[in-house]
């Protein structure tokens, strides 16, 4: 109950990237000594790669596709 209570509040999706969930994740087994499952390290694997494709798809759509339909003079 110690343990829950020095966790919370526990941040969100909206609120951590992907990236500081899995690594929080991964420091609390580390801290508790606990062997995660082989299809829960593909999990948090599958995870990251989503962050990785959501990032890019970001990146292009929200900052460079306007300057390459655009042009760069239209800022």
């Amino acid at each position: 109950m110690f343990l829950i209570s020095m966790l919370s509040p526990i941040p969100t999706l909206s609120e951590a990237s992907n990236s500081h969930l899995l690594t929080s994740a991964k420091a609390g087994d580390r801290i508790l000594a606990v062997t995660i499952r082989k299809a829960a390290e593909k999990l948090h694997h599958l995870m990251n790669l989503r962050q990785i494709i959501q990032f890019h798809a970001l990146s292009f759509f929200h900052l460079s596709a306007p300057d390459l339909l655009l042009g760069m003079d239209k800022g």
